[in-house]
């Protein structure tokens, strides 16, 4: 996935490479990310920041704890 957002300027691409790295990347995947944090195509840009927010929570574990509470506040509706 690196590879494709190192190397590509097809948007499309981009954006689901982005969003793969969002469930399945690791820290070594930001730099990469960051680069497209400029991008004037919104879901390029969009895509890049919450993979790297992800990652970034994946560290802490809150990104867990994030999705339990957000299915459970679901749930009550």
């Amino acid at each position: 996935m690196i590879d494709i957002i190192d190397n590509t300027d097809d948007l499309y691409d981009l954006t689901y490479a982005n969003a793969t790295l969002n469930t399945m990347g690791t820290p070594r995947a930001i730099p990469s990310l960051e680069k497209h944090l400029k991008s004037r195509k919104k879901d390029v840009k969009d895509s890049a920041r919450y993979a790297i927010d992800e990652i970034k929570n994946q560290k802490t574990g809150s990104a867990k704890k994030k999705r339990r509470l957000t299915t459970k506040k679901m749930g009550e509706f």
